[in-house]
């Protein structure tokens, strides 16, 4: 017999979660109408990628023709009608459709409490993510165009997203061949100068500034992101930069135990060994309090893979990486042939064991901004955030 049954289990990851937003200034905002859609409504494609304990399908259509929703034609844009004739843009879908994994949804029946409640964090893990997603509007964090109409805790709920084509770790490895060939001998004759290659760096520093914009606006909210990693960027239909999964965001004033006065600030007790080891810092693996920082550690790896085009610490294994990294202090090499020098200060600031080494979100922005604009001024508007934060709510239409 199972230790709980699912519906308490259900019930239990409701509560888990009320407790978890209550007094939330960020939740209380009245957040603009999503549509709802019924399971039935929606037909799924291929599955595009899985998580801990989700899997994401992209939607092949639509089939709203028998429903008997009354839809105002105010928000005709925005609700079922306009995304069952927009699916697909240039021939691609737009559109994508977030659930639970079988997977998940078995660890209900299991008769182990540990495993029950890995079914009770999966539960919270995408309900807490469409809190995050109904308020939060970014033109680099991914949109939610609608969800289900029963309750987040339920088990058919699910989540539909704007559609993604590449996370950075799959950008990364094409901007790697890339990289091979603009190095090659053929290519060097041909850009004496280095035109080329400092325009190609120019052109992904730009993603890294985009995702740095993403983490100052969580920042300037209230909320660290916790699990910022190559798989948690992505790139949409227009080839825009995308901070995507908010399972393990947290409001800093909310379900973050003790809060304490230190030298590197606030510091907050929460859970130790949130997120991915290889993007993790230091003092969440040591369970020690942290704060926003963390994200600034783990964005420093970001750049530097975006710079070198390597995975870090591809030379250490699972078994040693604590060792060498977190009591150590290892961390990837500095080439004076690939980095700037305010890159490179930057980068050794950002994974700085020391907390209030690390720069805010602000500097580093201004940091990536007079590198990019040294090399290429027409990107100016590129880095133009409120511009694109008025085109992309504009676009939510087109």
């Amino acid at each position: 017999m199972p230790f709980h049954t699912e519906e308490h289990l259900r019930g239990r990851a409701a509560k888990e979660l009320e407790l978890l937003v209550k007094g939330s200034t960020l939740f209380g905002r009245m957040p603009p109408e999503v549509p709802t859609f019924s399971l039935a409504e929606c037909h799924a494609g291929p599955m595009l990628g899985s998580g801990g304990f989700s899997h994401v399908y992209e939607v092949s259509r639509f089939d709203i023709s028998g429903t008997t929703t009354v839809l105002d034609e105010d928000i005709t844009k925005q609700g079922k009608k306009y995304l069952s004739s927009n699916v697909l843009k240039n021939g691609q879908s737009r559109y994508a459709i977030k659930a639970l994994k079988n997977d998940t949804l078995r660890k209900a029946k299991s008769n182990k409490e540990e495993v029950q409640g890995q079914f009770v964090a999966g539960v919270m893990d995408l309900a807490l993510e469409v809190k995050f997603l109904s308020v939060l509007r970014h033109p680099h964090i991914v949109k939610m165009r609608g969800l289900a109409s029963c309750h987040p805790c339920s088990e058919s709920f699910f989540i539909i997203l704007d559609r993604l084509y590449d996370t950075l770790k799959e950008r990364v490895e094409k901007w790697s061949k890339i990289s091979r060939k603009v190095s090659g001998v053929f290519s060097l004759i041909l850009d004496k100068n280095g035109v080329k290659r400092k325009k190609f760096m120019a052109n992904r520093i730009c993603a890294a500034y985009e995702i740095c914009s993403a983490i100052h606006y969580l920042h300037m909210n209230g909320i660290i992101y916790r699990d910022l990693k190559p798989e948690n960027v992505g790139f949409d239909v227009r080839d825009e930069v995308k901070l995507f999964d908010f399972g393990l965001a947290r409001e800093t004033n909310l379900g973050s135990g003790e809060a304490v006065e230190s030298s590197n600030g606030m510091l907050y007790t929460m859970s130790g060994d949130a997120g991915s080891l290889r993007w993790m810092a230091p003092e969440v693996a040591a369970h020690q309090p942290y704060n926003r920082k963390v994200d600034i550690y783990s964005f420093g790896l970001i750049l530097w893979e975006i710079c070198c085009l390597e995975v870090p610490y591809s030379n250490l294994t699972p078994k040693n990486f604590r060792e060498k990294v977190f009591e150590k202090g290892e961390r990837p090499p500095l080439s004076e042939k690939i980095l700037s020098t305010p890159i490179s200060r930057l980068l050794t600031n950002c994974w700085s064991t020391q907390i209030s080494d690390r720069p805010d979100c602000s500097e580093i922005l201004s940091i990536l901004k007079s590198e990019i604009l040294g090399v290429d001024s027409s990107l100016v508007d590129q880095l133009d955030v409120s511009n694109q934060t008025e085109k992309s709510m504009a676009e939510n239409s087109s």
